[in-house]
């Protein structure tokens, strides 16, 4: 499980400094390294994953009438019921009536996406941030190209070279947790399926029309 003191190590190591034993220890690169994984946890998080959306209720705050968002939020994702709700820093902003004061009585269900600490992350999804960590730091504090050129193989794989990145390695694991299947969430191919499956199977005629049978 990735830690803070992991990523920034990772982060010194590539520049061929010593580890830290601590993140009390001083150093140069330390306030750097913190800020590149802060920000790349943020934008990598808020995207969405299996592990961090939830269905949450906003409600109004008494004394100001605006509702607040947790401190954790990466991102609220759209309103069915009301689009123009928008994230606008901590609180809900109304973009229909250029206001973000709310009646009282409101109440919404929005889908939240949380940031979370790096060690409270998945392993698939902890080691694709840390390495993308790694990768935006040494761009900006080495800049050695060969450096580069194999933080990105590790991040994004290699067809050539028979490497899986961790990118894609985190991606397939949200893709099986969220079991986002085309079968699955197909009413159509769905049914498709199941008559498929009771005739024995099926199979596409020239003319391109499903012809069930042996």
């Amino acid at each position: 499980m990735a830690t803070d003191l992991d990523v920034v190590n990772d982060c010194l190591a590539v520049m061929g400094e010593a580890p830290l034993n601590a993140l009390a220890e001083d150093h140069t690169f330390k306030e750097a390294a913190l800020g590149t994984l802060k920000r790349v946890s943020n934008t990598i998080q808020s995207r969405g994953w299996w592990y961090n959306m939830e269905d949450y209720t906003l409600r109004v705050n008494t004394q100001d009438l605006r509702i607040y968002l947790p401190t954790d939020a990466g991102t609220i994702m759209p309103f069915d019921e009301r689009p123009t709700l928008v994230q606008r820093g901590r609180v809900l902003y109304d973009l229909s009536r250029g206001s973000d004061r709310f009646e009282l009585t409101d109440t919404f269900v929005a889908r939240l996406v949380r940031v979370l600490a790096i060690a409270d992350v998945p392993n698939s999804v902890a080691a694709y941030i840390a390495r993308q960590t790694v990768l935006e730091f040494q761009q900006q504090y080495d800049g050695d190209q060969t450096k580069t050129r194999n933080l990105m193989i590790e991040i994004n794989g290699s067809p050539q070279l028979g490497i899986i990145g961790l990118r894609t390695e985190a991606m397939n694991e949200h893709i099986r947790n969220r079991r986002v299947n085309l079968i699955d969430t197909s009413g159509r191919l769905a049914r498709i399926t199941r008559v498929s499956r009771r005739f024995g199977g099926s199979r596409l005629s020239p003319s391109g029309q499903t012809d069930y049978g042996a």
